[in-house]
């Protein structure tokens, strides 16, 4: 963390990958700091695990955070137990927003995937107690189009 007053880092949770390596520097750095994954309501196998540590069969719908969709393994879901404070849900509306603001405010390029966080905070479903929070904003491999639709629909 290059920022050691934050408190909270918010990461998107898809494989796992991510979320586990963000997880292990940052209670490395900092163990206080807390780590919360981020995943829509479309995909959602890491909120469906999470109360019990146990991965579990889901309905997959199509998302705009395409890249943090599918299966996930025990195994990560495992290692993150120990570590994640949990899992933030949200919609897809919420992403699509996320995605405005990010353009609109931060003259940003994010796909759904790596807007989830920021999502997660502009729809106040991330309390980081009055610390400062850490986003990961982790892509921008989107379709100019779609870009375009969001941005006319959310009026960025």
């Amino acid at each position: 963390l290059d920022e050691p007053e934050i408190g909270c880092v918010i990461v998107p949770a898809g494989g796992g990958g991510l979320l586990n390596g963000v997880a292990i520097c940052a209670k490395t750095i900092d163990p206080a700091t807390d780590v919360w994954g981020v995943q829509s309501q479309a995909s959602n196998p890491w909120v469906a695990a999470w109360p019990d540590g146990v991965v579990r069969e889901v309905k997959y719908q199509d998302s705009i955070a395409d890249g943090l969709t599918g299966a996930i393994p025990q195994s990560l879901v495992t290692l993150a137990k120990p570590r994640v404070a949990g899992i933030h849900e949200v919609t897809e509306d919420e992403i699509e927003q996320a995605i405005a603001f990010l353009h609109h405010e931060h003259h940003q390029v994010a796909e759904g995937a790596g807007a989830v966080g920021t999502a997660a905070v502009l729809a106040g479903k991330a309390n980081a107690n009055g610390r400062p929070i850490g986003l990961i904003v982790s892509g921008g491999n989107i379709d100019a189009g779609k870009v375009r639709e969001i941005l006319e629909k959310h009026g960025a």
